[in-house]
Order: C-alpha cells, then sequence, then structure tokens
C-alpha cells in the first residue's frame, strides 16, 4: 500500500515504510498505518539472518550519543621495546601483539620473549607499536593502565611494576613502585640483565579518539 506519499509492505502490525524523500525505513503497523516504535523484532532465535554490514555505527540500549557504537576492530600489532633517550637494537624470539577495539575503548596484549639486545638503548624503558594513539577525554587527567610480567631484567626485587599509557602517545612507559611509599619509579631500559632469556608478557587498557 501506500503511505505520506510512499510506500509500505506488511502484514496486521508488523510492516516497512520506505521513505524515498529521507533515504530511510521505518516499522509501521499496516492496520492502522501509524509507525511504531521498539515493537518489532528481526529474526528469531532459530529465524537468524547472517552478516549485517554497516558504513555507519548501531545504537544499542538508547538512542543517546553514549549508545552509538561506531567501531568494532580484532587485529594484531608489533610490539618493540627501545629506551626513552636512544633506543638500542633489540631482538625477540617471539614479538607477538594482539589487540581488540570497540569503540574508543582498546585492550591490548603483548608478548615479546628471549629479548636480546645488540646495542643497548638509554634512559626509561618504553614498548612501542601500540596500535592506536591514546587520546583522553577533555579534562580526565588518567592513563592506561595494565599487567605486565616482566623477567630477565634488574632492580625490581619484587616490586609491583606499572605500565602506563600516557594522553597522545603510543607507546607504553614502564614504571615499578618501590618503597614505603610506594614510590612510582621508571624502570631504565638498561637493566636488561640477561640478554637472550628476558621476557615481557601483558596485557594493557586504554582509550583512544573515535
Amino acid at each position: 500500500g501506500t503511505v505520506g506519499g510512499g510506500m509500505f509492505i506488511g502484514d496486521g502490525d508488523v510492516g516497512l515504510e520506505m521513505d524515498g524523500a529521507n533515504n530511510a525505513i521505518y516499522p509501521i503497523a499496516p492496520s492502522s498505518l501509524a509507525n511504531t516504535d521498539n515493537h518489532t523484532d528481526l529474526g528469531d532465535s532459530d529465524k537468524r539472518f547472517k552478516d549485517l554490514y554497516l558504513g555507519g555505527g548501531i545504537y544499542l540500549g538508547g538512542t543517546a550519543a553514549v549508545n552509538h557504537l561506531d567501531d568494532y576492530e580484532e587485529g594484531t600489532w608489533t610490539p618493540s621495546i627501545q629506551g626513552a633517550g636512544s633506543a638500542g637494537t633489540y631482538t625477540y624470539a617471539e614479538q607477538q601483539g594482539h589487540y581488540l577495539k570497540i569503540g574508543n575503548y582498546v585492550t591490548v596484549w603483548i608478548n615479546l620473549t628471549n629479548i636480546t639486545s645488540s646495542s643497548v638503548g638509554t634512559s626509561t624503558l618504553f614498548i612501542t607499536g601500540l596500535p592506536f594513539n591514546a587520546n583522553y577525554q577533555a579534562g580526565f587527567n588518567g592513563d592506561g593502565v595494565g599487567t605486565l610480567s616482566i623477567n630477565g631484567y634488574s632492580g625490581l626485587d619484587g616490586d609491583y611494576i606499572a605500565p602506563v599509557i600516557g594522553d597522545n602517545n603510543a607507546h607504553v612507559t614502564v614504571y615499578f613502585h618501590t618503597g614505603t611509599n610506594n614510590t612510582l619509579t621508571s624502570l631504565p631500559v638498561t637493566n636488561l640483565a640477561q640478554s637472550g632469556a628476558a621476557d615481557i608478557r601483558g596485557v594493557l587498557h586504554y582509550y583512544t579518539a573515535g
């Protein structure tokens, strides 16, 4: 049938209105020619569609901007270590990174094994190559954090390791907490004590731009 100058197709209280003027399709109740809201399901538990291809996003649980999911990604990246001063040169038996990005929220996994240095960098230990730059909301003075397991580095003595991803950075700065006041201290890249036998593994979380 027709409604508002356009076409609809349906039966009873379930139908679709084709709005050519606005390039849109709306749910409609053919019995009343009134548009419906939050009334019609698409598919069922045993009557499923296959893939859905979207150039934009999807609103989940509401229609506000905070309900808009516009990105989902799974992929790999290549982590490396270097010094904040001079980079140095390092090789690895395994050099692996995976990431999951849902909207602006990123989780990364790191696996660097049997780290070997042919030339040692200087200053603080960085893990570089993050798949996205960190980007936090205005007025939020926070950092990305997570958990790292590090062996083959001196100077840690069982202290708590604190990886930090600062705003606008695409690298992880490695700190550790030490002393009775839990002082945050940067881990020097030169503390690689067992070249060829050191490992860094972990998972971190941070926000990026949309």
